[in-house]
């Protein structure tokens, strides 16, 4: 079968689909589809688990615009969580498989938006399954998310902790200044090897500081292009992730989604690249805070910065942990599976 190609934050994941893997799952497990609506966003939440855990996951994708439910899809997180825990899927607003009436404009739109829909989400949860613990977990873009909710005010009794896995903290601008700078920083010690074809790249990135308007796009394009053939790969290996038999949910959001996928709408890429992205900033907000929370970023990352995340995790001392794996990239959790359900399953018992 053919590869199944997923966008999210500044990459692409190959997915490898297969036949249907045989697995084994808690006496206790269940799955069930629900359909939450926030404006104009019905969003389809899968939650599938062990029905007697008190704690449930809630896995934040990242993008803008990818799909928790084709995660849901992937056979290794059913052993490593859903056989102890409770996992919902959820595809926000204007991603994955959302049904949505309209898409909104740039220009009148706020990062906000998710958040309010994350706090729905969590009503919803409540009220059928009253009592659970909430975690929040966001990957990439979703971490943007988690970092926005636990940042707001009178949001804190809503979860009790959160995961942020590779994912923007509270300051978009610090994130990108970050990610320029490690550029810079490779290129030097690339050209100090001997390596002479990258004078003439870091010459312009030296000749050309951040526009603090970012209004200059073909800049933004033209790094990019210099950070993909300096660095390679996003992760220093590519690890299949096989799907599973769940096709029972998974073809229902699609019939209803009518098979339109959201990661490609226009709105999302438009999204990625507008200065309410760029320019998000929370670190005054940091001090609401109250929950410990886990921070797990690969060392290898160029999506995201690591300086800038060690920034957040140390302004938000001391309700976060660093956790940072030597041989990853953008996505531990698949690049390091096995450590990752060590640290986040002893995190976990720890609430």
């Amino acid at each position: 079968m053919k590869a199944l190609n997923i966008s999210l934050f500044l990459m692409s994941l190959s997915f490898t689909s297969c036949q249907e893997v045989e697995f084994t799952v808690s006496a206790h497990h269940i799955e069930e589809l629900h359909w939450v609506k926030y404006k104009q966003s019905s969003m389809p939440i899968i939650i599938a688990g062990n029905g007697t855990s008190d704690l449930i996951i809630i896995r934040i994708h990242g993008g803008p615009g990818a799909s928790s439910i084709q995660e849901y899809q992937a056979s290794d997180w059913v052993e490593a969580f859903e056989n102890k825990y409770l996992m919902a899927y959820w595809d926000q607003p204007f991603s994955g498989f959302s049904i949505n009436d309209n898409f909104p404009e740039i220009e009148n739109f706020d990062i906000s938006h998710y958040r309010q829909s994350l706090e729905v989400v969590i009503e919803f949860i409540d009220s059928i399954m009253p009592g659970k613990k909430i975690v929040l977990w966001g990957q990439s873009w979703g971490g943007l998310i988690v970092s926005d909710f636990i940042t707001e005010p009178g949001l804190q009794s809503k979860y009790a902790g959160w995961i942020n896995e590779s994912g923007i903290n509270t300051n978009g601008f610090r994130d990108y200044m970050g990610l320029r700078a490690s550029i810079i920083e490779e290129a030097r010690l690339r050209l100090s090897q001997g390596e002479s074809k990258w004078i003439q790249e870091l010459e312009w990135m030296d000749q050309n500081p951040f526009d603090p308007s970012f209004k200059d796009h073909d800049k933004w394009i033209k790094y990019e292009n210099y950070a993909d053939e300096l660095l390679g790969p996003l992760d220093p290996e590519s690890v299949p992730i096989n799907f599973k038999r769940r096709n029972k949910f998974f073809r229902e959001a699609i019939h209803r989604q009518r098979g339109a996928y959201n990661a490609y709408h226009p709105f999302n890429s438009e999204l990625f690249s507008s200065d309410k992205f760029y320019f998000f900033n929370k670190d005054s907000m940091i001090s609401n805070i109250s929950k410990n929370g886990l921070f797990i970023q690969g060392k290898s990352d160029r999506s995201v910065s690591l300086k800038s995340s060690l920034e957040f995790v140390r302004l938000s001392a001391p309700f976060s942990t660093m956790l940072i794996y030597e041989s990853s990239g953008h996505n531990p959790s698949i690049t390091e599976r096995d450590r990752f359900i060590d640290d986040v399953g002893s995190y976990l018992k720890g609430l």
